[in-house]
């Protein structure tokens, strides 16, 4: 037996969920915050309780979906990729639909939308970048050294952290497994319990 339980998330602080993308200077972050987040803030929370640990985090019986920008009241979910715009228009059309032609379309710059009526919604995620320079502490600016090889070792670098603004919401799904109603309805208490109020995430 499985039950889904909504729940929806306000970041009160920029945050850093981290991503693969970019490069060793680049820090970027989902635009969305992964199940595996909420899954650590209630193992975190239940650390010292062995039993509560087990049936909340380590049993597979409680699983934590990602948490989709809302819209409107509404969980959005990643776009499709068959979704293209009209170049001069901001229509969309989606390329799997019967009888839709890929001419004078696009890529569209839509990340997630809502997907339960019969004309979606885009999702926008904000987000603010920080640049730290790392200095020489006695020069006082980067520079390059030149060794004997005529390889050049920097000294200094440029660094760049992607966060997700403060302010947002996203809205998530628990979904919990047991034998019956009351146990799926026990297990999910435990889990609002666990995070109740603040939760430290990115």
């Amino acid at each position: 037996m499985t039950r889904m339980f909504p729940y929806v998330l306000t970041l009160r602080a920029p945050a850093i969920f981290d991503s693969a993308r970019g490069d060793p200077n680049t820090g970027l972050t989902e635009h969305y915050v992964p199940g595996s987040a909420i899954r650590g803030a209630v193992a975190a929370a239940v650390a010292n309780d062995a039993q509560g640990l087990q049936t909340l985090v380590l049993s597979g019986r409680v699983c934590y979906l990602n948490a989709y920008p809302e819209v409107g009241g509404r969980r959005s979910l990643p776009a499709p990729r068959s979704w293209k715009r009209e170049k001069s228009e901001d229509l969309w059309h989606d390329l799997a639909a019967a009888g839709t032609s890929g001419e004078d379309l696009r890529d569209g710059d839509v990340r997630f939308a809502t997907h339960d009526a019969p004309t979606p919604r885009r999702a926008l995620v904000k987000t603010s970048s920080r640049v730290h320079h790392q200095r020489d502490r006695v020069k006082g600016r980067a520079w390059k050294e030149v060794k004997e090889d005529e390889t050049e070792e920097p000294h200094g670098a440029l660094f760049v952290y992607e966060s997700v603004a403060a302010g947002q919401r996203f809205a998530g799904v628990v979904v919990v497994h047991g034998e019956n109603e009351e146990g799926i309805r026990e297990r999910y208490q435990q889990v609002r319990q666990a995070v109740r109020g603040q939760l430290w995430l990115g």
